[in-house]
């Protein structure tokens, strides 16, 4: 060395990038970590709001008692709605209503489109106990054996759902609730 100075050794620049690349690449696995940790459930709470199964179920049933005194009024409608619910699992199945399957296929078709997707997805219904009372509920097929392998009967889970709402004009009125999702309480 010409003037005296020191000279890094020939690997260290090469030391220092690995390092920093290091350092780097932890910092943002720890913060995607933290992300997806926080974010698995926030997207499903966003869409999915926080109801009361009797309020709701006591709500529809005014709507349809007004409209059916006010002949003025259509007679048939329809919504679509997400709800999240707390639910106690009975552990008991059965197939779907075939009713409550042709009033999701209607409702599914006026806000959804294409209601034969349903054909394949909705096979069955589970029974839940939701503020004392035993309501029947259509799953998603691919949602069944997780739900019963873990969701142990008897046991409390937040089952986000679509809600389809129909009032025919002959008065009946579908108050269906498909589990899209559940997760353990």
């Amino acid at each position: 060395m010409k003037d005296g100075a020191s000279k890094a050794p020939p690997n260290f620049k090469e030391h220092i990038i690995m390092k920093a690349a290091t350092v780097i690449t932890s910092i943002l696995l720890i913060l995607t970590i933290q992300c997806y940790g926080q974010d698995q459930w926030e997207t499903w709470d966003k869409r999915y709001r926080e109801i009361n199964y009797k309020e709701l179920i006591d709500s529809e049933k005014q709507y349809a008692d007004k409209t059916e005194k006010n002949k003025e009024i259509a007679q048939y409608y329809s919504r679509l709605d997400n709800y999240k619910i707390t639910a106690k699992f009975i552990g008991k199945t059965r197939p779907i209503d075939n009713n409550v399957l042709m009033s999701m296929k209607r409702v599914f078709k006026l806000f959804i489109g294409k209601p034969d997707q349903l054909d394949d997805a909705v096979k069955n219904e589970f029974l839940f106990e939701i503020g004392g009372s035993e309501v029947w509920m259509p799953i998603q097929t691919q949602l069944e054996k997780p739900l019963k392998k873990e969701i142990k009967k008897g046991t409390e889970t937040i089952l986000y759902c679509l809600f389809l709402n129909e009032h025919l004009q002959e008065g009946k009125i579908y108050n269906t609730l498909l589990i899209s999702e559940f997760r353990k309480e």
